[in-house]
């Protein structure tokens, strides 16, 4: 179902967008520009899903350092698909309202976007072109200063701009030139109608801030090192931003939120380089264990859903051979997590049985699309024992020598009073 791929999404791109956050402290401690961070953890964040949707992310093993990283978390904040992943009756209208809410708020960004750009292109046939302290630029009525035009890019200064002293100008103009050589805005309107196509997501939005913050802080690195002052750098951002109106996420500028410019005023203080290192280490740890955590989340099992709202039948048996198969040696068990006793089931004393179908690869493991749940004695059962099948290792069956696609049918047990699971592989009946 669309809902339980949209707490996927939400889910992994969280601990990609907390991974780039630790990077970035550790990258700051050093000066070093961040917008690398926030442009890989966008990007991830919109490949992840679409990716498990196509069946090319599939759960590792157990032991992995992701699911030691999970194992840690409250269950729904290490899964929240766990709670969405059985099929009501009205999955499928939910579905079709999210679908269409979705196309809607996409298209409304999206035309918003064209008509800023539209009215901006039609208010710039009225601007003069100047030559400023040896910038050329285009002077509009209270514009900017700003960048405009994304194939033929100008910085754009309002009149009142002129009247500013000469060395503000100059490091105002100084700062829009490096956004200009560096392509600031081509990436932000790239990165603006990628997100517009998970409008759903307020991660996402959350990235593309902090990716706005990155460029506007690793320009002001960069004219730093240029040679500009930085007390009467900071003294320029201040004096500008005091008179300048923000004008969206059309263009990066100097008109920024306090807070930002707070921060980009706090990155110029000089370092305490002693204490450095320890806290790079802290942060880079950090980082690697979201990553980590990113990337072993399991993705919704498409046996369950799928983007239309309509379960999806398991996928079709093809050329997988069934267990009993005349000369074929079936898969064997190398790795098998323990499903999760569900916390209600085991309070209230419910024991449960549930009968699971599916195809081991040739790789040693489940295919996602082809788990099916036969039977079971009751609905909650479910999601753990699909868990556990997902994150399984076979030794793959071999016919002839060859490893095949097998189909497997396999029945768990859930028994009290300890929270115990057993299972056996056994051939399909026929």
């Amino acid at each position: 179902m669309i809902a339980a791929w949209m707490l996927y999404a939400i889910a992994v791109s969280g601990a990609l967008a907390l991974a780039a956050l630790a990077v970035e402290r550790a990258l700051t401690l050093y000066r070093q520009p961040v917008r690398l961070a926030w442009l890989a953890a966008l990007l991830a964040g919109l490949s992840f899903p679409p990716l498990s949707l196509l069946g090319w992310l599939a759960p590792r093993s157990g032991n992995s350092l992701g699911s030691l990283v999970a194992a840690s978390l409250p269950p729904l904040l290490a899964s929240p698909v766990h709670a969405y992943t059985r099929v009501e009756p009205w999955a499928g209208a939910l579905d079709a309202a999210l679908l269409g809410a979705w196309v809607t708020a996409t298209a409304v960004i999206l035309a918003s976007l064209a008509a800023t750009f539209r009215r901006l292109r039609r208010e710039g046939t009225g601007w003069t072109r100047e030559e400023l302290d040896g910038f050329p630029v285009l002077v509009s009525l209270d514009l900017g200063p700003a960048l405009f035009g994304l194939l033929s890019t100008s910085i754009v200064v309002p009149r009142w701009f002129r009247d500013l002293p000469a060395e503000t100008r100059k490091l105002a103009l100084l700062h829009e030139r490096e956004h200009l050589r560096a392509g600031d805005i081509r990436l932000l309107v790239f990165c603006l109608v990628a997100v517009a196509l998970v409008p759903w997501n307020p991660v996402m939005w959350w990235v593309l801030r902090r990716l706005r913050a990155a460029v506007e802080m690793d320009c002001d690195y960069r004219v730093l090192v240029g040679g500009a002052n930085p007390k009467a750098y900071a003294g320029a951002l201040l004096e500008v931003s005091e008179r300048t109106g923000p004008l969206g996420l059309a263009r990066p500028a100097l008109a920024e939120p306090k807070s930002l410019l707070s921060r980009r005023i706090t990155a110029m203080l000089p370092l305490h380089k002693s204490t450095r290192w320890p806290w790079a280490a802290v942060y880079g740890l950090a980082a690697l264990a979201l990553l980590a955590l990113a990337c072993e989340a399991p993705p919704p099992d498409r046996a369950a859903a799928d983007l239309t709202g309509v379960p999806t039948p398991a996928a079709a048996l093809g050329n997988a051979y069934p267990e009993n198969t005349p000369g074929l040696e079936p898969p064997e068990r190398v790795s098998f997590p323990l499903p999760a006793y569900p916390k209600l089931l085991l309070e209230a004393g419910v024991e449960g049985r549930v009968l699971s179908r599916f195809v081991v690869g040739p790789d040693g493991r489940a295919e996602p699309g082809s788990i099916e749940i036969l039977e079971t004695s009751h609905g909650a059962f479910e999601t753990p024992v699909r868990n556990a099948i997902a994150g399984a290792v076979f030794r793959p069956g071999r016919l002839a020598g060859k490893a095949v696609r097998v189909q497997v049918q396999m029945p768990i047990r859930f028994v009290l009073p300890k929270p115990s699971v057993l299972m056996e592989l056994r051939p399909s009946r026929r």
